[in-house]
Order: C-alpha cells, then structure tokens, then sequence
C-alpha cells in the first residue's frame, strides 16, 4: 500500500524499517557466522588457535561420523513412518469415516503440544523400561515370561516414541485435505466399480499425495534435529546420532571440544537445510492437486461396518499415547520411591514430592527463570515479528520480502545447532549476558521468529488497510496507527502467538542444555538433571506442575485461534 507510506512522516517509517533489519540481522547472523567459524579453527578447551581444516579432516575420516549420519537417518526415516501411518490413517479416520471415539483424536493432538518432550520421554521409560517398565511388567504377567517383551533402550524404542511424537503433527497437516476433498471423485471410482481401499489408494491418497509427501518429509526433518528422545533413550543404549554427539562434545570430557562440535553442527545444518529445500519445493508443487473448486459440496463419510469399532480403537491410540505416560509420572509424584503402580503402594502416596519441589530454592529458580524468559522471548519475538509483517504486507519499502526471508531463515537451524551458535556468539561477549538468563531468551527469540512471524502475518491480513488510510487521513501519525488501530485489532493473533512461543519456551530442552548454568537453569534443563541423578518422584512432581501449567495455556491458545479462525 503505497499510500500508508506516503505521509508525514517517510523518514521516520525508513528509520524504523532500517532498525527492524539491524534487529533480525543482530539476532540471526552473528550465531550462523561464528558458528561456521568456529569449526574452521583449531581449540584448546576454550582457546581459539589457528585457522585449521583439521575439524572436517577428523570428521570425514572417521567411521563414527558416517554411523552417526546412517544412525540419524535411520531413526529419522523410521520416526516419519510411523508418525506418517499413524497420522494419514487418524486423519482419514476422523474426516471421513463414520469412525466412533473420532473427537478423541483432537483432544489427544492438542494435549500432546501442550506436554514438554522431555517429561514424555521420561514417562515412556518408567512405561517401558526393561527391568520396571509398568506395561512390560504387565506384558509379562500375560505372556509368562521372565524377560522384558520390549526394550525401550534401542532403535525400534527411539522410532516408537519419536513417531508417536510426531504423529500429531501428520494429522494436522492431513486432516484438512481429507476434509476438503471433494467426494464426486471417489464416487466416479466407486460406479466405476472400485472397492473402498482401491478407491483410497488409487483415489484419494493420489489427491492427499502432496499433503503426505510434506508430512513425511517434515517429520523427517524434524526428526533429524531431535534431542530429547535421542538423548533420554539413545545415550543409555548406545545409540548415538547428530545431536547426541554435539551434545557430548561439549558436556563429555574435561574440556569442551568447540571445534568439533560446530563442524558436526555445520554438518548437521546443511543436512536441514537440504531436506527443507526439497520440502518447500514439494509443497509448492500442491496447487497442481487442488480439488476446492466454486461449487459447494458435503464431505461424503465412509459407512465402515463391522471395522467401526476397530477403528474407535486406534482413535483411542493417540490420546492414549499422551495420557499413560502423563499418568505413570502423576502416581510417582506421590511415592516416596518409584515402583509400579500397585493397590500396595497406595499407602504409601503423599504430598511430600510437591512440597520439595516448592522448597526446593533451586527448582524454584529454574521456574522463574522459565516464566521469565519465556515471557522475554514471546513479547519481544511477537513485537518484532508484528512489526515485520506490517512492513510486509501494508508497505513498498524495497528489501521487506528479505527480511521477511531473514525471520524464517532459523527453520533451518536445529535446536541443538542454535544453542552451539549462541554460545560461540556471546561466550565472550564482555556485558554478562553468558551464563544468565538472557542468553536463553535471546536464544528463544531468535528461533521462534519464523513462528511469530506466521501468526503475526495471518492475523495482519484479516485487517482491512482501509482502517489504516483513513486514520492517516485523519492526521494521525504512524506511531498512533500502530497503537491504536493495528495492535488493538492484532491482539487475538498476537496473543495466540505469544502463549505459542510461551509454550515453546517450556519444552524447548536442546538450546537450553547447551546455554544453561547454574545461574540461569530452567525447568526443562532441571528435569533432566533430577533423572540423571535418579530423583525420579521429585521430577515426576515437577513434571507435573508444569503440565497443568502448559495444558492450560494451550487451552486458552486454542479457544482464542477456534474463536479468531487463526490458521497458522
């Protein structure tokens, strides 16, 4: 809108545009710069030597870093099919099957988003731990058998929990293709003679293709950078990949080894960056599968007979999947000691863990620091982010489709590599910002900037520009616009945002186990602590208490985007 930027005040709309780009360059570059450098010199500990190759020798000429690559693709692949069979099998389901229990499916999505990674992991394990895993323990009884049915601590284990993670997101991503797909198709194949799953396999998973294709392929991507699982349940059964050993370069050892660290880190960004190429490639290519057309029609659902019940059944699978291991950690909260949950322990339960968790001085400081930071990064991340897409969409200012450009730019950062490049960026920064606080909400805003940036930019367009023009009209300068008329009318996307970024806040565990101290710890970071040093009904406590916190808030998240139609 060329007039929005055509009145009184040009210079100062320039000033602030050239601000914004100092901003994102500020948070984005410096990490990715110094990162790449690091791996190009030679260390001592904490010493910087000379410019040296040495790095990339040491890691293209071990066998170890090409297990590590087909340890990480192999996880990863396997994690995107079974989050992939899952979700296209739960969307279809839900959308157009007269499938019962479908609701569940939904209430499992958005429970799952809420619950940190990390306390899910933990929970798996007290779930499938080979020696007092509770469902193995019960698999035993049935079965009779003296050994674990499934050992948790193995690849199959790593790619169970992983896709089960990561199904969710598959059913988002696949739930409105099915829903908008028009049915006309599959009824010319089913009076062509087809039968349903010819009709589905020749049919409609041809139309769904790019929406499946993406899936996988986000999945994938995602779970190439995973930690959490990797770290929980790899580490202990000797399954090393990408962000594992990242993370033992630096925390293993005497001294931390920065150099070898940032070449795998930069080994690990450019496998990210590929496959999120050929992502952004692939859906772009949807448009040629479009099937919305001008003429209105009724998703026709599918009468699934005596497979009715079959199918409530694997509705229920999901939301099992985020309420057991929720529930195995709720009953050790009240134990002095875990054991599996019996009718014999019910004497034994108590408020004690809660209580040490609220004396606890240090627990109490990762929480604060949490709330803290993760406020920092959501109301700074959504401010920059709101402004950027204002330029974006309401300006012809050359260079603001760049910096739009620039705030995505950390999708293909993975959580681990980020936090190695915050480190090696304000390590000797000489203002105290390493080892406190404000390194992690610097980290926090600097990824979710490309999340920010889409809520901001889908709120943004459900503004009319008119409402702008006229109080420009009026007289009114840029800085009253801004106040009075855009964020007023910004406030439910802007909110969204910020409990999004809140949450994120909350789970992110990869950055953090890099950047944290003990100044600056935060509940993620404590919680694996208290489980590596086997204070396991402590952590169950805590997980708990953040749990309810994180599920509420994205409660209020996802009533505010039902009621503002936030797509995102």
């Amino acid at each position: 809108m060329a007039s929005l930027i055509g009145g009184q005040e040009p210079l100062s709309l320039r000033l602030l545009f050239v601000g914004l780009w100092l901003v994102v360059c500020v948070l984005v570059v410096p990490p990715l710069y110094f990162l790449v450098q690091a791996s190009f010199y030679s260390w001592s500990g904490v010493q910087r030597s000379e410019l040296s190759l040495e790095n990339y020798e040491a890691l293209l000429s071990s066998n170890q870093t090409w297990e590590l690559v087909a340890n990480s693709l192999i996880y990863a692949l396997g994690s995107a099919a079974v989050a992939l069979l899952l979700g296209t099998a739960l969307a279809w389901l839900v959308e157009r099957s007269n499938a019962p229990m479908r609701a569940a499916v939904y209430v499992g999505v958005f429970a799952n988003f809420a619950i940190p990674g990390i306390t899910q992991v933990i929970g798996w394990i007290l779930l499938l731990g080979p020696r007092a895993g509770y469902l193995n323990l019960l698999l035993e009884r049935v079965l009779g058998s003296n050994a674990p049915t499934f050992d948790i601590f193995s690849m199959q284990g790593m790619i169970l929990i992983e896709g089960l993670g990561w199904a969710p997101v598959v059913f988002l991503l696949l739930a409105t293709p099915f829903q908008s797909m028009d049915p006309s198709l599959e009824e010319a194949a089913n009076m062509a003679g087809a039968g349903p799953w010819q009709t589905f396999r020749r049919v409609t998973f041809r139309l769904a293709w790019p929406s499946v294709l993406a899936a996988l392929l986000l999945s994938f991507i995602r779970a190439v950078e995973a930690f959490e699982v990797p770290a929980l349940i790899g580490i202990p059964g000797g399954i090393r990949v990408m962000t594992t050993q990242i993370y033992l370069q630096l925390r293993s050892g005497m001294l931390p080894q920065y150099g070898r660290a940032s070449a795998y880190a930069v080994l690990l960004l450019a496998m990210v960056a590929s496959l999120l190429y050929v992502y952004t490639r692939q859906t772009q290519a949807a448009k040629k599968f479009a099937t919305i057309t001008g003429k209105g029609f009724q998703p026709r659902r599918v009468d699934l007979g005596v497979w009715r019940w079959p199918a409530a059944a694997l509705c229920v699978l999901l939301p099992a999947s985020v309420i057991l291991p929720v529930f195995i950690l709720v009953w050790a909260s009240f134990l002095p000691f875990y054991i599996a949950p019996s009718l014999d322990a019910v004497n034994m339960m108590s408020l004690l863990n809660y209580e040490r968790v609220l004396q606890n001085s240090s627990i109490v400081s990762s929480l604060s620091n949490t709330v803290v930071v993760g406020a920092t990064a959501a109301t700074f991340g959504m401010v920059v982010t709101l402004l950027v897409a204002w330029f974006a969409v309401r300006t012809t200012l050359p260079g603001r489709y760049s910096l739009d450009g620039l705030t995505s730019l950390p999708l293909v950062i993975p959580g681990i590599v980020a936090g190695v490049a915050i480190l090696r960026t304000y390590i000797n920064v000489p203002f105290g910002i390493y080892g406190s606080i404000w390194i992690l909400a610097i980290a926090y805003a600097m990824r979710t900037l490309p999340f920010g940036m889409r809520f901001a930019h889908a709120g943004l367009l459900q503004i009319h520009s008119d409402l702008e023009e006229s109080a420009q009209v009026s007289g009114a300068p840029l800085r009253v616009r801004l106040w009075r008329i855009v964020l007023p009318l910004m406030v439910p996307a802007f909110f969204a945002g910020w409990i999004y970024i809140f949450l994120f806040s909350i789970r992110a565990l990869s950055m953090a186990v890099i950047l944290s101290g003990p100044r600056n710890e935060v509940v993620a970071v404590t919680i694996l602590n208290l489980w590596e040093n086997g204070q396991v009904t402590v952590l169950s406590a805590l997980s708990v208490v953040v749990t309810v916190v994180a599920v509420g808030l994205s409660l209020v998240f996802y009533a505010v985007s039902r009621r503002y139609g936030l797509r995102t």
